[in-house]
């Protein structure tokens, strides 16, 4: 399923961000392939990412964040989480 029919505004937001490229609903692979080597091939995009890891490597791992989307999933509490019931 194409990116932008689940997520509509997301595409737009990453390509403007500077680190992505937006591609149509349904495209070809040529289309594919001259994005990714836009991607691949410009320095801006590579800087723009690269400037992004910090914030990346910051967040939880998954097997962090499971068990407190499993306890607001089931309507528990988690201690020391925002938005706890």
């Amino acid at each position: 399923m194409q990116q932008s029919k689940l997520l509509p505004y997301s595409a737009a937001f990453v390509s403007h961000g500077g680190s992505g490229a937006l591609l149509p609903d349904e495209p070809s692979p040529d289309a594919v392939r001259d994005a990714v080597r836009e991607l691949v091939d410009d320095d801006r995009v590579r800087d723009t990412v690269r400037s992004h890891r910090p914030s990346i490597e910051a967040m939880p791992a998954p097997e962090e964040v499971v068990p407190v989307l499993e306890a607001f999933a089931s309507g528990g509490t988690v201690a020391g989480s925002r938005g706890a019931r």
